[in-house]
């Protein structure tokens, strides 16, 4: 039986509302299925903006049998953005390093690249 993983992900939002900062807290509930919490710093021109989400992955690797270290997964993210209650889905892929480092990027109403953590 696989341990469940808590994930921690830091990326750079480099397309959508502006240049970010994005900051997440990932726990798996099966090897299908994961929820988190995360919250975004975004600087645009002379403004700030602060947004805090929760948000759900559904992860594909077991189903498309992808390649060891690698992850396709759906997601949506549901929360307070720029003071406005939104949704937004994507798509994400990652790629571990190491058992418990690994890259990131998602897509969709915005783009965010960064580096995840597992323990």
């Amino acid at each position: 039986e696989q341990e469940l993983l808590n994930k921690f992900n830091i990326g750079w939002a480099y397309y959508g509302r502006g240049n970010g900062v994005s900051f997440v807290y990932d726990r798996e509930l099966s090897e299908l299925f994961s929820v988190g919490l995360g919250s975004e710093f975004y600087f645009i021109d002379e403004e700030r903006e602060f947004s805090y989400f929760v948000v759900g992955d559904l992860h594909l690797k077991e189903l498309l049998e992808l390649k060891k270290g690698y992850d396709i997964y759906p997601g949506f993210e549901v929360g307070s953005f720029e003071s406005d209650f939104g949704a937004h889905f994507y798509v994400g892929v990652s790629k571990s390093i190491t058992p418990n480092i690994g890259l990131y990027t998602e897509i969709g109403t915005r783009g965010i690249l960064g580096l995840y953590y597992n323990f």
